[in-house]
């Protein structure tokens, strides 16, 4: 009936967002007070009419926002008030076609899946009446506060204090606006809390009320800031620390002379120390293949090869990711969890494992077994023995070609390959059984 109107009201006429874009402007100087409805304008599916429906959109978007006109109309002023209402009732844009685009999501299959949401809302349900008339008295306290110049100021101050808070969201795309989005949100969250104290709510009531806000607004952020790729963001910088700050180790080319007259280089040099070791760095994986039959390195290439232990690998990106909660700009722990959930899934969808093409044109595995040793040292009748006790790990391979890579493979163009047998004096390696 308000978007409509009738006698009381006189309304002429809705501008449509699929109309003349002066006509929306137009619609815009006129309509203080008035309400804008945008439903499943995305459908639309003439391209022309689509990207003026984008248009549209955005500019009654960012004028409702800002609180003026944005664009300028011929003829017309600019420095008129805007004061009305934007109802959007379905996805106007792709998340990541509008730069303007103010959006929260949250699944509502999700939502209704919590016990208390879905009690609630059968009760509203139960209660068509109470909803109206809760927001019928939430309109007519706000419109009395509005006129008190005390509560207009605190409203800028609690939005200040909201908008200088830590930005969660840094990295990723529209962070500036997803954290405006949270800042209206809390501001919203707290006008209504007003409310309730205005009348006379108990303060079990409001207290209980602040609280599911609160982790309300969390959690539809956590999925906003997922949707828009905050979980590879966070992610890609965990992984990039890694690369910078673990242990490397250039494997040692040791020369033996073969029965054949040709040179071989031992493959005992190429082990991983796992008390020392994060990656092994091999300069030239071909040229540490064995070469007693030419078809068993064939099928590998001359580049330089990083490879890390699984199990260690999951450890140094817990620990990053564990870090990164710490930091200012931090993230939330529930995106935390769910980016190590899926960290073997992301680490593949990213790139950053180096997988060999099979024949059949499928990705080969990403794992291959390994020999990774323990150093002890023990007396015996000779005196210090160096004891190594070998097994085989599943070890993955690291796309040194990634972008996350590149300060890594700069470090190492200067590092000398490291000898881990050098200065033993007796050396014995054995597996776990003592075999």
């Amino acid at each position: 009936t308000y978007a409509f109107g009738d006698k009381e009201f006189d309304r002429k006429a809705i501008v449509s967002v699929t109309g003349k874009r002066k006509d929306v402007l137009m619609m815009l100087l006129q309509s203080s007070g008035g309400v804008g409805i945008v439903d499943d304008v995305k459908q639309e599916a003439v391209r022309e009419r689509r990207n003026g429906v984008k248009n549209n959109v955005d500019d009654c978007i960012r004028s409702i926002f800002q609180g003026y006109l944005t664009d300028s109309v011929s003829g017309q002023s600019g420095d008129k008030k805007i004061d009305c209402c934007a109802v959007i009732t379905g996805e106007y844009l792709d998340t990541c076609e509008s730069q303007n685009a103010r959006m929260i999501y949250i699944r509502a299959d999700g939502f209704l899946k919590n016990k208390k949401n879905a009690e609630a809302l059968r009760f509203l349900q139960e209660q068509p009446k109470l909803l109206a008339g809760v927001c019928g008295g939430y309109i007519r306290f706000l419109l009395r506060k509005m006129e008190e110049s005390s509560f207009q100021k605190l409203i800028k101050v609690k939005l200040r204090e909201a908008r200088s808070g830590i930005k969660m969201y840094q990295g990723i795309n529209n962070a500036e606006r997803l954290h405006e989005n949270r800042c209206m949100l809390e501001i919203a969250a707290w006008m209504a809390a007003e409310y309730f104290r205005d009348i006379d709510m108990k303060d079990a009531f409001i207290s209980e009320f602040c609280q599911d806000a609160d982790k309300g607004i969390n959690e539809a952020m956590d999925a906003t800031f997922y949707l828009l790729g905050g979980g590879q963001m966070l992610f890609l910088k965990a992984m990039e620390r890694i690369l910078q700050k673990s242990r490397v180790r250039k494997a040692y080319y040791k020369e033996t002379f073969a029965r054949a007259s040709k040179w071989q280089y031992r493959q005992e040099y190429f082990c991983i120390n796992k008390d020392y070791d994060d990656f092994l760095w091999i300069e030239d994986y071909k040229k540490s293949m064995r070469k007693e039959r030419q078809e068993n390195h064939c099928g590998y290439g001359e580049n330089p090869v990083l490879i890390i232990r699984k199990e260690r690998l999951e450890e140094l990106f817990q620990k990053e990711i564990h870090a990164l909660l710490k930091e200012k700009e931090a993230v939330s722990s529930e995106n935390a969890e769910k980016v190590i959930c899926q960290f073997w899934k992301m680490l593949r969808e990213m790139q950053m494992i180096y997988q060999i093409p099979r024949s059949d044109s499928k990705m080969g595995r990403p794992a291959a077994e390994y020999p990774v040793f323990k150093h002890f040292t023990e007396q015996s009748v000779y005196g210090e023995a160096s004891i190594y006790v070998m097994k085989f790990e599943s070890v993955v391979q690291m796309n040194i070609a990634h972008p996350c890579a590149e300060k890594l493979v700069e470090r190492m163009e200067g590092v000398e390959a490291k000898n881990i047998f050098e200065g033993t004096n007796y050396l014995k390696i054995e597996n776990e059984e003592g075999m």
